[in-house]
């Protein structure tokens, strides 16, 4: 039994040709049948046999291919359409094949060409037009690398790609920026034979100069003209606009003066690419050169050139000739737009004058431009800039009453001269309105945003921020790297360290900045030991510290006497030529001294020197000690260093002059430390008691009890006693020479001076210096040392409150000796 669209169709078959329209309504209604019997495919193909007969054969492929049909019928449809016809079989296919495509049925497609193919009768209607549709139909589809690969599936039909396809294809993958496969396809067109068309020729042209390939764009521009083969002004002026891209102006104007020789007319586009190179570079008297020719050529200038010119004279800061061009563009008919205003307003904001740039606002609304979101941006980020926020708040009052809406660059312009200038509230506000409407955050906004709040000590809010910004979207390594900065700059790091273990488990990699920022951070609060672990870590990923880090964490370790370590990191920076500064030098060289290590520490200093550094005058002091504490000071060495001093301009201080003092002394040469003292007046350093007592200790040493006494009086005198435990020294040395009057005298001072001190009236502390200095000495001259040694434990209860002396060498006992001996032999230096 028959359904009821077949019934429909038998009786609209039967009926007159003036009931084809009937006929095609109830085709249409089999057509859309899953399944047909034999019946129905009969009457189907008898339909369509009265209809190739009754209408010329593109009007029933046409509608036919347009019908909507299951397309599991299509393929059968086409076929039995191409064998009522004799003529035009390629254009039915097609009909049906672009019908198909645009549906996304391409399954369907190839299906048909496979039926087609496989027809003796209809083999001939394949041809490579048909490959043409289906590529523009996969780019259609967004499908560029199909589209490709329809050059592949055409040898399986015999059919060979002419121009038209390549041209397709090409035209295909260029608008996709497929630029590198486009490319390929043009040499195997050319490789197979099949010269391009001009279409072709202007794609690979605007490939290249996408690709910066402009000298090749350049070379093909010439083959083409060399060949003969037509070019027209749309290829020069891709060459043209690629040159000017770049900056190369005067590469453009070779192709441009080419294009002239070989008898092509440049057009307006052509001189305005030129114009707009030359005002890019702020040549706006060649731009204005160029527009003299283009009237002179008779070509008239559009909007665009008017633009352009506008866009040059702003940009080199000559606004009263931008003024009068928009005066001119009126005189000669040409009507500025909204984009000529805002050219003008945005080059008044750079010059500061605001109030110009607002009165071209109301110039263009009456001159029936409508400002867009473009222009009140230009107008609020001017006001920002002169940290006129109201009058910034009133202008976006204004784009919201205009109709206009404010895109993210509106708000950024707002929130990030609002966060500079610590206005968090306000900005916190427009921050909370731009997410609400939906607005995405880039990473200049966020990181401006996170640093304003943690500089305004809202670190919870920043945090808060990061975190919800987060759930909408990854953070990336830099958002986290400028919280963190921040954190550390709080002195957050436990914070900072909780972010970084956030960092990783979210899956974004630590890199070189984030791990620089933790250390830093550990380093300036004294956390030392977890930086040195948190570079080992960093080292052990193959990251590297910058060079201010690296300089930062040496000092630090060697301010914590692990010196080992930052000798390690020092050499790392070597590796990497890195330059250590000044400071990491003299730290070093610190910590290699006290522990003895001369050699590195010589070494340093002559690195030092070499780059260029002046070394301090600890720097040398600490040296020399490290010499003598390893037993390696002689002549040969300090007088090198002291030398060095000289030519770096360091000047001894007091310091220096009691150490050179103190070394002769040990030494028993009293009559070169009398020279030192005489040396250190002459230089205007003014002797200390610590240089008086260190005198007084050298006669000691060497039995001149006299010279030692005499030296005693006169700091009686000058009311600067000795240091008690001095005072008995040069007692027993004294009574060793047999000169009891002057030790009775002597010790009679002591126990006066030690009665003042059990009664706390006397500040003066006994000197630790000449008694560390002298002891080696006192043990060879069979000096007794217990009574000393037994004042020397003995301190007052209360801190003092004398004259404290300006230089003072806080050493220990077991270390000033060294000290002390430093400048041993220096007098011939210095004579």
């Amino acid at each position: 039994m028959q359904s009821g669209p077949c019934r429909k169709l038998v009786t609209a078959t039967a009926q007159s040709k003036d009931s084809n329209k009937a006929l095609f309504t109830s085709l249409r209604s089999a057509l859309k049948l899953k399944e047909w019997d034999e019946h129905t495919q009969a009457e189907v193909r008898h339909s369509i046999a009265l209809l190739a007969s009754s209408f010329p054969a593109p009007i029933v492929a046409k509608e036919l291919s347009s019908l909507r049909f299951g397309h599991h019928h299509a393929a059968s449809v086409c076929c039995w359409l191409m064998q009522q016809q004799h003529k035009r079989r390629s254009s039915t296919l097609h009909h049906f094949l672009q019908s198909l495509s645009l549906q996304g049925r391409f399954s369907k497609c190839w299906e048909l060409l496979h039926r087609v193919q496989e027809s003796p009768s209809l083999r001939s209607a394949i041809s490579p037009e048909a490959f043409a549709i289906l590529a523009k139909s996969y780019g259609s589809a967004g499908l560029p690398l199909d589209a490709m690969a329809v050059l592949q599936k055409m040898g399986s039909f015999e059919c060979r790609p002419n121009y038209f396809v390549y041209n397709s294809i090409i035209g295909v993958l260029a608008k996709h920026q497929k630029l590198d496969c486009a490319l390929a396809l043009y040499e195997q067109m050319l490789q197979d034979g099949c010269l391009p068309n001009l279409q072709t020729i202007n794609i690979v042209l605007n490939g290249l100069c996408k690709q910066r390939n402009l000298q090749g764009a350049h070379n093909l521009l010439i083959s083409r003209l060399q060949g003969g083969q037509m070019l027209d002004a749309i290829s020069f002026n891709t060459v043209i606009n690629g040159y000017c891209k770049v900056g190369e102006v005067e590469e453009a104007l070779k192709v441009f003066h080419t294009m002239k020789n070989k008898g092509y007319k440049p057009d307006v586009v052509t001189y305005n690419l030129l114009m707009h190179g030359y005002c890019k570079e702020s040549d706006i008297d060649s731009a204005q050169e160029l527009s003299n020719e283009m009237q002179k050529e008779g070509v008239v200038p559009d909007l665009t050139s008017f633009n352009t010119m506008m866009f040059g004279l702003c940009r080199c800061r000559r606004m009263k000739e931008a003024l009068d061009l928009l005066s001119s563009m009126k005189v000669l008919g040409c009507s500025p737009d909204i984009y000529t205003f805002n050219i003008l307003m945005e080059g008044f904001c750079k010059i500061r004058e605001l109030h110009q740039a607002t009165l071209l606002l109301d110039n263009a609304t009456n001159s029936g431009c409508i400002p867009d979101v473009f222009t009140y941006n230009i107008l609020i980020n001017g006001h920002c800039k002169e940290g006129d926020f109201n009058g910034a708040y009133k202008m976006l009052q204004t784009l919201t009453k205009s109709g206009c809406s404010p895109d993210p660059f509106t708000y950024c312009t707002l929130i990030h001269p609002l966060c500079l200038a610590g206005k968090m509230q306000a900005a916190l506000k427009l921050f909370y309105e731009m997410i609400e409407k939906g607005f995405s955050v880039d990473k200049v906004l966020h990181s401006a945003l996170m640093d304003g709040l943690c500089k305004s000590g809202k670190v919870t809010e920043a945090l808060k921020i990061s975190h919800w910004i987060g759930k909408l979207h990854s953070p990336d390594v830099e958002t986290y790297n400028g919280l963190m900065s921040s954190l550390c700059k709080e002195q957050k790091l436990r914070k900072a360290g909780a972010l970084l273990a956030e960092m990783e488990a979210a899956g974004c990699h630590p890199n070189n900045s984030t791990y620089n920022i933790l250390i830093g951070g550990l380093c300036q609060a004294e956390r030392v030991f977890q930086a040195y672990k948190l570079w080992k870590v960093m080292n052990s990923r193959n990251l590297e510290l910058d060079a201010s880090t690296h300089n930062l964490l040496v000092r630090s370790l060697c301010r914590k006497d692990e010196v080992v370590k930052a000798l390690k990191l020092f050499r790392e920076m070597e590796k990497l030529d890195y330059l250590p500064e000044g400071s990491t030098f003299g730290a070093l060289i610190n910590g290699l001294s006290k522990l003895g290590d001369t050699k590195e520490a010589t070494a340093l200093l002559g690195a030092m020197l070499t780059k260029g550094y002046k070394p301090s005058l600890s720097v040398y002091n600490n040296i020399l000690k490290g010499l003598h504490d390893a037993g390696e000071l002689d002549a040969s060495k300090y007088s090198i260093i002291l030398k060095d001093m000289v030519t770096t301009g360091c000047v001894p201080d007091l310091n220096s002059y009691n150490i050179l003092i103190a070394s002769s002394c040990q030494a028993g040469k009293m009559q070169d430390a009398y020279a030192l003292l005489a040396l250190m007046k002459l230089n205007g350093c003014v002797p200390d008691n610590m240089t008086f007592s260190t005198l007084l200790c050298g006669f000691c040493i060497i039995q001149k009890a006299d010279k030692a006494y005499k030296l005693y009086k006169k700091m009686l005198l000058k009311c600067s006693p000795p240091a008690i435990h001095v005072c008995k020294l040069l007692a027993q040395c004294l009574q060793r020479e047999g000169k009891e009057v002057e030790a009775k005298m002597v010790l009679r001072f002591i126990k006066s001076s030690e009665d003042k001190i059990r009664n706390v009236k006397v500040s003066r502390i006994p000197d630790v210096v000449p008694y560390s200095l002298m002891k080696g000495s006192f043990y060879r001259h069979n000096i007794d040392l217990a009574a000393i040694s037994t004042h020397m434990n003995t301190r007052p209860s209360r801190k003092p409150r004398g004259r404290q002396t300006k230089c003072t060498l806080k050493f220990q006992p077991t270390r000033c000796f060294g000290m002390l001996l430093a400048f041993s032999g220096a007098l011939q230096l210095w004579n």
